[in-house]
């Protein structure tokens, strides 16, 4: 998990980057733990939940504990 994370944010810190599952809603899919990682990092992080909605989460989807 960390080497591939290592290896997205280094494309998504060049250029826009997607990633892209057939999980509609990100808290029920593993892209959670990669977004949450993202934005501890500082990239903005945006959901495309359908064609006209998307979500930008405001507290960390994951929480440690």
């Amino acid at each position: 998990f960390k080497e591939a994370l290592k290896n997205l944010l280094e494309i998504a810190s060049r250029e826009p980057t997607v990633m892209i599952c057939a999980e509609k809603l990100p808290w029920r899919c593993h892209r959670r733990w990669v977004a949450q990682a993202a934005s501890e990092k500082g990239f903005d992080v945006i959901h495309i939940i359908e064609k006209t909605r998307t979500w930008t989460p405001k507290i960390p989807l994951l929480k440690e504990q």
